[in-house]
């Protein structure tokens, strides 16, 4: 299954683009769902994914993240989340535009280490009985 995303995602570039990094997702103007389900599928191909945002994306990226861990609720280590500026030239004109990334990974690939999983089991509610 892994070989036939990646296939998706070459086919995908046009020409001259440089390709992809694998397990990334480049959060933009998309909603949050769409974001949330490329994650998810990195994650089940690949056991990690990062998503990366920048400037205004970056509440996407959060709230992307926020869908993921609420799906896969005990089976989520949030590895690393990095902050930063970059340095976009724009019209002759230099800006600082705001990063972050999130890398997520499946609980089963960090092992035992039950410390930085995200969230709580999802626990199975009992019916209500009708009176």
């Amino acid at each position: 299954m892994g070989d036939g995303l990646n296939a998706l995602i070459r086919s995908s570039h046009s020409k001259g683009m440089p390709e992809r990094e694998v397990g990334v997702v480049y959060v933009g103007k998309r909603r949050a769902m769409s974001y949330a389900v490329a994650a998810m599928l990195a994650l089940m191909t690949g056991g990690k994914v990062t998503l990366k945002a920048r400037g205004s994306n970056i509440s996407t990226a959060v709230s992307a993240e926020e869908i993921v861990r609420r799906r896969l609720a005990g089976s989520l280590v949030l590895e690393r989340v990095e902050i930063g500026e970059e340095a976009l030239e724009r019209d002759g004109r230099r800006r600082m535009v705001s990063t972050m990334e999130i890398t997520l990974r499946m609980a089963q690939a960090v092992g035992k280490d039950t410390s930085a999983v995200i969230g709580k089991p999802v626990e199975a509610k009992p019916a209500k009985k009708g009176k």
